[in-house]
């Protein structure tokens, strides 16, 4: 649970959520909760824990612009409840499933503390340690800002790694499971070149064929998967 304060209030300043809907992903104790609810609109908080659910509903007993659901947020239909803002202290294990999730859900814009390596993965630029599919799908379907890096001792109980807050606009990209698909496949292979990857048993003769020809007039074949910026890959893999 973050318990610090000053990063509490350092994410509620950044999602500005004065007069608007608020969705938080996992209430916990409340913390985060407290504070949005002294300005936002309404407020709805997921949490799947239910002695955490009986501790939010003690604590905010009567405030009526606060409702609880407990609920998995990956078992919530998407935009069941309406939200301007998406917040959340996310739990590690957690982060990949709730980010891909929140493609689904319409949103103006997310404030959200990860894993510090997990958001250094999604903002990684290319030909770097750090580029990898997540950079590439975080990128495609959201515009991902690091804001700060958040230390460990501003949680309880203390975790072995630091956490960093995350600001995420949509970029209300279309979902394409085909091309989602390619990309993942194409960074098993990430230190590989195009042409080389294009040669594994993940991809489909259509698939190597069209992909290969694209990347032939675009001189992009010789060129490692990491190295390929988004744009490069989008114009490989679009249909």
């Amino acid at each position: 649970m973050l318990t610090d304060s000053e990063t509490i209030d350092y994410e509620v300043a950044l999602a500005r959520p004065d007069g608007e809907r608020v969705l938080e992903i996992g209430g916990g104790t409340g913390n985060l909760t407290a504070a949005i609810l002294d300005k936002a609109k309404q407020v709805t908080t997921i949490e799947i824990d239910i002695d955490m659910i009986y501790e939010l509903k003690q604590r905010f007993k009567g405030k009526r612009k606060l409702k609880i659901v407990e609920a998995d947020f990956l078992d919530v239909p998407a935009n069941e409840y309406k939200a301007d803002i998406i917040m959340g202290n996310i739990p590690y294990s957690a982060s990949s499933p709730i980010l891909f999730r929140l493609r689904e859900w319409k949103f103006e814009r997310a404030v959200l503390c990860v894993q510090k390596e997990f958001a250094e993965r999604m903002v990684a630029r290319p030909a770097t340690d750090d580029y990898s599919r997540l950079s590439v799908m975080s990128q495609i379907y959201f515009n991902p800002v690091f804001l700060k890096a958040v230390s460990k001792s501003c949680f309880d109980p203390v975790p072995k790694v630091d956490s960093a807050i995350i600001l995420l606009f949509p970029n209300n990209e279309k979902i394409n499971p085909e091309r989602d698909r390619l990309i993942t496949n194409l960074f098993v292979h990430k230190r590989r070149t195009l042409a080389a990857a294009l040669k594994s048993r993940e991809f489909t003769d259509d698939e190597k064929k069209r992909v290969l020809d694209r990347a032939g007039s675009l001189g992009l074949a010789e060129k490692r998967i990491f190295q390929l910026s988004v744009e490069e890959i989008i114009s490989l893999v679009k249909h």
